[in-house]
């Protein structure tokens, strides 16, 4: 496993891209069947599939403290771009919708504590 929480995050990032990319051929495949329940039943699991491998990479970039873009539910991790040569802050953007993070510089806001959805 990388020693680093990034090279973590791209590996397991990559791990699941390869298996959204499974399910999309899988879907693929089931738009030849006929319809049926069979069919039916194989659509909700390839979204409920899919669905869970986009929060499972949002979860993973929450735990490693990324920011994530709000354009999409689940939230898209925003990778770093630069520093802001006067401030020295990370600027982030969201590889889906090309929006920055710290919109005109503003400061980062400390990661949210107290009850999460887990219980």
């Amino acid at each position: 496993m990388p020693d680093d929480p990034f090279s973590a995050f791209q590996a397991f990032k990559a791990s699941l891209d390869a298996i959204k990319l499974t399910l999309e051929a899988l879907r693929l495949g089931k738009d030849m069947l006929p319809d049926s329940d069979e069919k039916t039943k194989a659509e909700e699991a390839l979204v409920l599939a899919y669905t869970s491998a986009e929060q499972a990479t949002s979860l993973l970039a929450v735990q490693l403290e990324f920011k994530l873009c709000k354009c999409e539910f689940p939230g898209t991790p925003m990778t770093f771009v630069r520093h802001d040569p006067t401030t020295g802050q990370e600027i982030v953007k969201c590889p889906k919708c090309d929006t920055e993070y710290p919109p005109e510089l503003e400061p980062i806001p400390p990661p949210m504590s107290g009850p999460t959805w887990r219980t």
